[in-house]
């Protein structure tokens, strides 16, 4: 994903003002109040500890600066969560197979999905860690969902 970015950057010549970094969500390497936004699109779900993840976001932005998260998690109605599921747990699997020739993929997306915390829950740890103003959208039925905080500014 690092390479496709890079190439597009060079491909827009936008090389000079977007740097390409990989690194750790829970040991993000930059200092303290780097950046005005951060945005993490289905990655906090995967970190081992994403309170870790959350306390790192927090420490780069910059005082006022705001954390955009887009991420999965189940669908709250029920005819919609039972489809989902129906969807998530059997059909999604076999098109992975299908399609990667990998008989375990996409097996990990629902595991993942389904161990991240419920969104009040997310909400109650993004406001622990020290955020304000936190919101949820709600998407495609619940199906994702773009949280958003705000670090106080001083």
């Amino acid at each position: 994903m690092l390479q496709i970015a890079k190439k597009k950057t060079e491909r827009k010549k936008l090389s000079h003002q977007i740097n390409i970094v990989a690194g750790d969500a829970e040991s993000i390497p930059f200092e303290d109040n780097t950046f005005d936004a951060e945005s993490i699109a289905f990655v906090i779900r995967n970190c081992q500890n994403y309170q870790q993840g959350l306390r790192e976001a927090f420490r780069v932005l910059k005082p006022g600066g705001r954390l955009f998260i887009l991420e999965f998690s189940v669908p709250e109605p029920r005819p919609i969560r039972f489809l989902y599921g129906l969807y998530f747990n059997n059909l999604l699997p076999i098109i992975g197979r299908i399609i990667s020739k990998d008989h375990n993929a996409y097996r990990y997306l629902p595991q993942s999905v389904y161990a991240f915390p419920q969104p009040d829950t997310f909400i109650n740890t993004m406001c622990h860690v020290g955020f304000q103003n936190v919101a949820r959208l709600r998407l495609s039925f619940g199906i994702a969902g773009l949280f958003e905080g705000e670090k106080p500014s001083l």
